[in-house]
């Protein structure tokens, strides 16, 4: 059955973010303000989905992707996506493959594309 194996959610959502050195690369700090903040909390919608499922006896793939983006505007989503896939080899051994890609629109704007 197709929804044993793929789950959404979607909903509201705070984030902090608290940065350990103190806004000295501005992931934290209003540049509005004098002084420099050493946390911020941001208000958005968030979106959470994930596939787990065994291809074949002994192959299993995991997947999570996750979306938040600011209530300020959709154009600036802060993307998470975690893949795994596990290859049963033999009864003690296992193969495992991992890939993380990560965006978040405060720490890199280079990457950005309009």
């Amino acid at each position: 059955m197709f929804n044993s194996y793929l789950k959404t959610k979607i909903g509201v959502a705070l984030r902090e973010i608290i940065s350990r050195t103190y806004g000295k690369w501005g992931y934290t700090d209003d540049p509005d303000t004098p002084e420099i903040e050493k946390y911020k909390i941001e208000k958005g919608i968030t979106s959470i989905t994930t596939f787990y499922k065994e291809i074949e006896d002994k192959l299993l793939i995991d997947s999570k992707l996750e979306m938040f983006s600011k209530l300020d505007g959709i154009r600036n989503v802060d993307i998470k996506f975690e893949n795994t896939i596990t290859a049963q080899v033999v009864k003690y051994i296992a193969v495992t493959f991992e890939m993380l890609l990560y965006y978040d629109s405060d720490i890199s704007k280079t990457i950005q594309r309009r």
